[in-house]
């Protein structure tokens, strides 16, 4: 199973792969920049939201549970 996320300006959402039922938002954001090649440029954060409820992951230690749809900043 997997979370899907797309940026705020994307028409499509991606799939991110989910080894059980969450994921963490630490190990979401890491996958996110490692798929889309950021590199190594860690002066910026990724903003996490569920596109359905609205709720913003600020802790890193939060799941998020797969078959989750998200949109990021």
């Amino acid at each position: 199973m997997s979370v899907r996320f797309k940026f705020k300006n994307d028409l499509d959402y991606q799939p991110i792969p989910c080894d059980g039922f969450h994921i963490s938002v630490r190990d979401l954001k890491r996958s996110i920049i490692r798929l889309k090649k950021f590199g190594k440029v860690t002066d910026f954060d990724l903003v996490v939201t569920n596109s359905q409820t609205l709720h913003v992951y600020l802790d890193d230690e939060e799941l998020i549970s797969k078959n989750t749809t998200l949109t990021v900043q």
